[in-house]
């Protein structure tokens, strides 16, 4: 399920499989807005927040995303662009600042995950969410999880300003810029970002014994 409701559902689901009472949420862009969301309905579960390039601000949709046939036109552009690789790859390079990061293979593997069966499915119920949301009411001032709010200093989808409004909104929270990325953090400046995390969830989750490597 694609709405909002049905992506908390889905991360409180795979909290339950696991047996998970209490965590650590990262959310990228859409994802940070939902951690922030999720966070704001159950505070006891979630002991930290980071949230890189968190897309919390939404602006009124464009008049084709908010009529289902607008969305299927939108959805026949969509798949003629990943059918040209080249053209996909341009768009792509919105996302990076570091333009040596989007190799071949990284562009392929984004253009073959939007290939997969089901991608229609996926493609109308998140468009269709963000033509009726007006925004998913935010109690900023009500969120006092430690957060940790990463904002890629070139980004040009979530402006460095809307980053800092959220930490600014936000009463427990930390700003953190990214001098070399853009919206693609996590695969242009990799290990700055996982030690900004590592550093957040051990000092504001001590309870979590186990630390990935990178």
């Amino acid at each position: 399920a694609y709405t909002v409701d049905g992506q908390l559902a889905l991360i409180d689901g795979v909290l339950k499989s696991l047996a998970i009472d209490q965590c650590a949420i990262v959310g990228h862009s859409y994802g940070g807005a939902l951690a922030l969301l999720f966070a704001q309905r159950h505070p006891e579960r979630v002991q930290g927040l980071a949230l890189i390039s968190p897309a919390a601000e939404f602006d009124k949709p464009p008049w084709y995303l908010r009529s289902e046939p607008g969305r299927t036109v939108a959805y026949a552009m969509t798949r003629g662009l990943l059918s040209r690789p080249q053209l996909f790859r341009k768009v792509l390079e919105n996302a990076f600042h570091q333009k040596d990061k989007l190799t071949e293979p990284v562009v392929e593997a984004y253009r073959e995950r939007l290939l997969v069966e089901g991608m229609r499915d996926a493609y109308q119920g998140f468009m269709r969410e963000l033509g009726t949301a007006n925004g998913f009411g935010f109690d900023f001032a009500n969120i006092t999880t430690p957060t940790l709010v990463v904002a890629g200093r070139h980004d040009a989808i979530i402006a460095l300003d809307q980053c800092r409004r959220v930490a600014d909104a936000l009463p427990n929270a930390k700003l953190l810029i990214l001098e070399e990325s853009g919206h693609s953090a996590p695969e242009e400046e990799p290990l700055a970002l996982s030690d900004a995390i590592l550093e957040m969830t051990a000092r504001d989750a001590p309870s979590c014994s186990s630390r990935p490597t990178h």
